[in-house]
């Protein structure tokens, strides 16, 4: 059975024991959030800085993060001209949702299943201009079409930047930048449970 078959059905059993678990009911879908919160303050950050500490930061691997703007920039240019003619609510929604894309804690495990640790790097630097494009471009856009005051928008998006996948993905980059060491137990900490974020992801999306 070849490598990529082999992921994908071992990627599709997590998941269906995941959806067991509810529908047995041993795991409640309040209690997958639990796990969600679980995951992003702990192996999710985790993946982040394992990832990013030790790869070679070189002038092409940051191309990816502007392709993924420029992208989005072509993508967002229809999306605002194409829908002008829908109320503020819906264009909105349809121009936000025309230049970002979701490739970070469900992407991630089958990207590592199919191609590898390796492969994550690629997929990191991606989810940086993302990640930009997110919070930089989409939510004003979204603050732009929205009625909800304008002090609630700027405490969310203090809140979104401060998450803690953001963080590790940039403690992560920094500690790579500056040659820092981490030291052994701490790096098998996170080694560990970088590990984890696999599985528990994909469970957690059959819970859901």
């Amino acid at each position: 059975m070849g490598q990529v078959n082999l992921a994908f059905i071992t990627t599709l059993a997590f998941i269906f024991t995941g959806f067991l678990l509810k529908t047995g009911g041993i795991i409640k879908e309040q209690e997958g959030k639990i796990l969600s919160r679980l995951l992003m303050h702990t192996t999710f950050p985790s993946l982040m800085i394992v990832s990013t500490i030790r790869i070679d930061l070189n002038f092409q691997l940051f191309l990816i993060p502007l392709f993924a703007i420029g992208i989005s920039a072509i993508m967002l240019t229809i999306a605002f001209f194409l829908f002008k003619k829908e109320k503020n609510s819906i264009r909105g929604v349809l121009t936000m949702g025309s230049g970002g894309w979701n490739v970070g804690l469900f992407g991630f495990p089958l990207i590592e299943s199919i191609w590898g640790a390796k492969a994550l790097l690629f997929a990191i630097m991606y989810d940086i201009g993302n990640t930009f494009l997110a919070f930089g471009v989409l939510y004003p856009i979204g603050s732009h079409f929205s009625e909800v005051p304008s002090r609630g928008k700027l405490n969310m998006l203090k809140k979104v930047l401060l998450l803690p996948p953001v963080l590790g993905m940039i403690m992560g980059l920094t500690l790579n930048a500056t040659n820092i060491p981490l030291p052994n137990i701490l790096e098998d900490l996170l080694t560990t449970l970088a590990k984890a974020n696999k599985p528990l992801v994909l469970l957690l999306l059959g819970i859901y």
